[in-house]
């Protein structure tokens, strides 16, 4: 994702070369490398269908780093694997539940940030980060075991956004406190009676 930043910001190819050579490593060493991919495709997607001025490269890196994941003992076999597996239904494995409290707490509370942040500085989210932030959060509310990939995600693709709340803040903040010690004395009063 950091590499999808670095190339919407500066469109600078170099971090986006690397990817294929990510998922190399990825294929071999953990099955959420079919989210990963997934989610690339959908920036790639988006990226070409936002506007025809664009470079195809990520759509051209996305197919190599199909190809890249084909590099592992098993070959095209450990995609048979892949997709039988994360279509198996498992009831009693927690990992594969829908994500739920107390565990994905971290989870759900980025959710409401990427809510909030969209609602309240959509301008400082970038367009193509908005799909890959639903799927994410879509995927990690089906199971919980994806919740790292949504977390991730809403690190790298929120942090202006973030940052320009937290400047709003400290720029509101008399303002804010004068607002939460007058609430707090209603609170107190109230209770107080």
């Amino acid at each position: 994702f950091l590499a999808i930043e670095k190339f919407e910001a500066s469109r600078s190819k170099f971090l986006l070369y690397t990817i294929p050579l990510i998922f190399i490593i990825w294929a071999n060493v953990h099955g959420g490398v079919v989210a990963g991919l997934g989610l690339f495709g959908i920036y790639s997607l988006f990226s070409l269908i936002r506007t025809r001025n664009r470079s195809p490269l990520p759509a051209i890196v996305t197919a190599i780093s199909l190809l890249a994941t084909l590099i592992n003992p098993y070959v095209i076999q450990y995609w048979d694997y892949l997709l039988s597996a994360s279509t198996m239904h498992r009831p009693t494995i927690t990992e594969w539940a829908a994500l739920a409290l107390p565990s994905g707490i971290l989870t759900f509370t980025l959710i409401g940030v990427a809510l909030f942040a969209l609602l309240r500085c959509q301008s400082q989210i970038a367009p193509y980060s908005i799909p890959l932030l639903i799927a994410a959060a879509y995927v990690a509310i089906r199971h919980a075991r994806l919740a790292a990939i949504f977390d991730l995600t809403a690190i790298v693709f929120l942090a202006p956004a973030l940052s320009y709340l937290f400047a709003d803040m400290r720029r509101r903040l008399p303002e804010l406190s004068i607002k939460l010690a007058r609430a707090t004395t209603v609170v107190i009063c109230g209770i107080a009676v």
